[in-house]
Order: structure tokens, then C-alpha cells, then sequence
């Protein structure tokens, strides 16, 4: 599973290999016509119950720019969604993303993690509404309608605000800008848009800077520009136009200051939320290995039952085909009885690895039934 956000990109794994997670970066490199080495040089490695605390921790907010964020959510859930419908996702990712799920819903229903408005696209929004009350007719530019861009354009729908939307593909900033009674224009006139507008929010995912100081213009007001991209997608330099007020992502993260603070203190309630959930994960695993294994087990003996009954009883009548595989059957479940307490009292102490093994070599099992 692979997460992408605005200033983070995740590989997600289970294997009993490590050197699968490599093979998987080289193959992102190739995709990306990178090299492998300089990309893998670039990826920091976790495993076990410290990849999966990060990842509820990305999950839950308390990763983001902006503490609590509610995109970060939205975007692991699409991440989960795309790996569950290319039928990459197994057993234990699945196991493992809906405990994510539930712990979030935990985390809003039983702390302030998501009390008030914080995101990226609330804050633009709340700045851009408090700016527009020095004038009696604001122009707003919104450039790029990815996923930040359309929850700024939501929370500012409605207003009194002239907004105009731009964004590479036109058709979806027409189809939007006739949807809310808004109006939108060709990339080709971002420019000139810039100049005449009063507050520009740029949320448009680029390597460098498309908007720079040359697009300012001259205006006896101020202009409100707002960068919502990372990297940044306006020129710091605009800044050193006095008539222009630029804030970026680190920055917006103090215009709320008052609900980061709530936000802030609800930190150690979620990270007993994310224990709690991580433990449960955990003895989920285990009873998995327990199960497995158990199965394993019985689909051998269960293999060999039949291999003796077809060899030396192929003849006999069906009521009495009957009763031998009733018997035989009966007699595997017995025989089962003590390795399954055994394997379930393993898992308990922490230790059904080993069993698991020793059974899979005792009897040849499967390998896909041993862990």
C-alpha cells in the first residue's frame, strides 16, 4: 500500500522478507526513472509495531502539518482503497487498516484531535474571509483543484466572494465553477488572473514556483496570497512587494492557534487510543498464527485420512464408506485436540513462532499455513 500526501510519500508491506521491500523501491524507481540506489538512500525503514505506531500516527493526524488535519485520514483511506482494489492488499493489511479506522473513529468521538477548524483549506478559508472584510468586493483566485483545493473552494462556496478557479485540466475547473456559480479561466491566463485579483490561494501540486513577483502588479491595496503546496508553488519573493501578505504551510499552522492547543493536549488520550488498538492488532496476529498453523495441520492429516481410506477401502459399500469417514474423521479431530491447546497457549505466551515451525516441519506443511 502506498500513501501519498503533501509532504510525505509511504510504502506499506507484510512479508517475512526484507529484501522484498527493497525490490519494491527499485520498481518505484524504475517507475519513476530514478535511480534505485539514490531513492533507496532516501526512504527511512520501520518494521513491526513501529511501522504500524507510525502509521496510525499519520492516519490519526498527529503526523500532519496542521495537528489533526482531516485530509490525512482521507487520503490513507484512498491509498487503502486503491491496494485493496488491485487485490494487493492481504489478509493482514486489511486487519491492519480498519483497526486504523476504528481507532480514528475513536479519536473523534472520545478527544478534541479534530475539535474546530484546522485543516489547511479552513485556515485559508478563515483568513481569506477575514481579509475580504476590509473591502466591499473581493476578487479570490483558487488555483488547482486536487483535494486541498476543492475543500477550500467548499468552505468559501456560498460567500460573497468573486472566486475564480484555475487548474491544469480546464474541464474540471468549468464543470466545478458552473456546479457553485463560480467563474474560471485557462491556465494561459494565470498571469494576468494573479495581477487582478485580491486573494490568490494556490494549492497546485508543481516542483517549483508558478507564480512569482512579475505577476503581482501594481494595486494600491493589499493582496492576500495564500501557498497551500509543498514544495511551494509561489516565489517567496512576493513577499518583498509591501503591498503583499504571503503566508505558506508552516505558517498557517499558527493561525489557529487556539484549537492547536486544545488539539495539542488531546495528544496523550489518542496515543493510548493508538496502544490500545496496536495491542489488539497484535493479539489478532497472533490468534491468526494459531489458526493457520491449526489449519495447516488438519488439511495434512486430513490429506493423508483420505489417501488411506481410497487405498484400502475403495470397495466397500456407501453406508459403510460412510461410517469409516465419520470415524476417521472423528479420530483426526481428537488427534488435533492437544496441539490446538498447545498452539493456543503459545500464542498467549508469546510464542506460537516456534511451535508453528516445528509443526510445519514435522509434517511438511504448507508454507502459506505457517505464518
Amino acid at each position: 500500500m502506498m500513501i501519498s500526501t503533501c509532504n510525505r510519500f509511504e510504502i506499506y508491506a507484510y512479508t517475512n522478507d526484507l529484501n522484498e521491500i527493497k525490490n519494491i523501491v527499485r520498481a518505484y524507481a524504475a517507475y519513476k526513472w530514478l535511480p534505485s540506489q539514490k531513492l533507496e538512500r532516501l526512504f527511512n525503514h520501520t518494521t513491526g509495531e513501529q511501522a504500524a505506531s507510525h502509521l496510525f500516527k499519520v492516519a490519526l493526524g498527529l503526523e500532519s502539518k496542521v495537528l489533526g488535519d482531516l485530509q490525512i485520514i482521507n487520503q490513507v483511506k484512498r491509498a487503502y482503497q486503491l491496494s485493496h482494489e488491485l487485490n494487493l492488499a492481504g489478509p493482514f493489511i486489511h486487519r491492519l487498516m480498519h483497526t486504523v479506522f476504528y481507532a480514528n473513529k475513536r479519536a473523534v468521538q472520545e478527544t478534541a484531535i479534530r475539535d474546530g477548524q484546522a485543516s489547511l483549506a479552513s485556515a485559508s478559508s478563515f483568513l481569506t474571509k477575514r481579509f475580504a472584510e476590509d473591502f466591499t468586493f473581493t476578487k479570490v483566485l483558487i488555483v488547482g483543484l486536487g483535494e486541498i483545493g476543492l475543500d477550500v473552494v467548499k468552505n468559501l462556496a456560498g460567500s460573497e466572494l468573486s472566486i475564480t478557479l484555475i487548474n491544469r485540466t480546464e474541464s474540471k475547473a468549468k464543470a466545478l465553477a458552473e456546479e457553485l456559480q463560480m467563474s474560471y479561466a485557462p491556465i494561459e491566463q494565470l498571469a494576468q488572473r494573479v495581477a487582478e485579483s485580491d486573494v490568490v490561494i494556490s494549492a497546485v501540486s508543481v516542483e517549483k514556483p508558478i507564480i512569482n513577483a512579475s505577476m503581482i502588479g501594481y494595486t494600491a491595496f493589499q493582496k492576500l496570497m495564500i501557498d497551500l503546496a509543498v514544495p511551494a508553488s509561489i516565489d517567496s519573493a512576493v513577499k518583498e512587494d509591501p503591498s503583499v501578505q504571503l503566508y505558506n504551510v508552516d505558517q498557517l499552522g499558527e493561525v489557529l492557534k487556539g484549537t492547536l492547543q486544545k488539539r495539542r493536549q488531546a495528544i496523550p488520550q489518542v496515543m493510548e487510543i493508538i496502544e490500545e488498538s496496536i495491542s489488539s492488532l497484535e493479539d489478532w496476529s497472533r490468534s491468526m498464527q494459531y489458526s493457520n498453523s491449526l489449519s495447516g495441520l488438519k488439511n495434512k492429516l486430513d490429506e493423508i485420512r483420505k489417501k488411506e481410506l481410497s487405498r484400502h477401502f475403495k470397495d466397500l459399500e456407501s453406508e459403510d464408506a460412510q461410517r469409516f469417514e465419520q470415524l476417521t474423521q472423528g479420530i483426526i479431530n481428537q488427534i488435533v485436540k492437544l496441539p490446538a491447546m498447545q498452539l493456543k497457549s503459545a500464542c498467549q505466551r508469546g510464542n506460537a513462532e516456534d511451535l508453528s515451525e516445528m509443526l510445519k516441519q514435522l509434517f511438511e506443511l504448507d508454507p502459506r499455513y505457517s505464518n
